[in-house]
């Protein structure tokens, strides 16, 4: 770490533009159709963040489908109307094909099921609510639950991210560890911070 942070101050001249310029053409790109879903696509491969996205995307479409739900609108229009609550592309490619399926009359359970990302657990949850005739109340109950399974996630992030930053440091600069680890825990925790703002909102 200390030795990767003296190059960047030697190079900072050319080093700093370079990564300005590398931000603007991947934020740009990333409005761009292609960009977006292929980035989204990117992002549910990478260990834990994916699982992160899963689960987080699962809450709010849980919360919007209950939301309408105890508003009077009919299953269908709710999950058409709650299908806009899924920002990350590629999953919201994999849900669209559930929604005729609910349409035909077929199972809301076994149609969101299909779309191959819901995690088991809370399909079983949904479908003992469809089942019971309490889908609304069991789909707060999921929401409720993976809000709650996020915020693990996300502690289990910051305490992985915490031992790996020393682990990248040279031998000769462990001396240094234990003056940083104060700071180490400052950026941990911004990175959890950062982290849970994209997913959320990353457009």
């Amino acid at each position: 770490v200390v030795t990767v942070s003296g190059w960047m101050r030697e190079n900072i001249l050319w080093l700093a533009p370079a990564i300005i310029g590398l931000v603007f053409g991947v934020t740009t790109w990333r409005r761009t159709e292609k960009g977006r879903r292929t980035l989204d696509r990117l992002i549910l491969k990478i260990p834990i963040v994916g699982d992160l996205v899963r689960q987080m995307t699962t809450a709010q479409l849980a919360r919007s489908l209950a939301t309408l739900l105890a508003g009077g609108i009919t299953l269908v229009e709710a999950f058409q109307i709650a299908l806009a609550s899924i920002s990350n592309r590629e999953l919201l490619r994999s849900t669209e094909p559930a929604l005729p399926k609910v349409r035909e009359g077929k199972p809301f359970t076994e149609s969101l099921d299909g779309a191959g990302w819901v995690p088991p657990l809370a399909v079983d949850m949904i479908g003992v609510g469809e089942r019971s005739g309490s889908l609304r109340e069991m789909l707060d109950e999921v929401a409720g639950f993976y809000d709650a399974e996020t915020e693990v996630r996300l502690g289990q992030l910051t305490t992985f991210i915490e031992p790996a930053i020393p682990a990248a440091m040279t031998r000769e600069s462990l001396a240094r560890k234990f003056a940083l680890k104060e700071s180490i825990s400052c950026i941990s925790s911004f990175v959890a911070r950062l982290l849970r703002m994209s997913i959320t909102k990353i457009r």
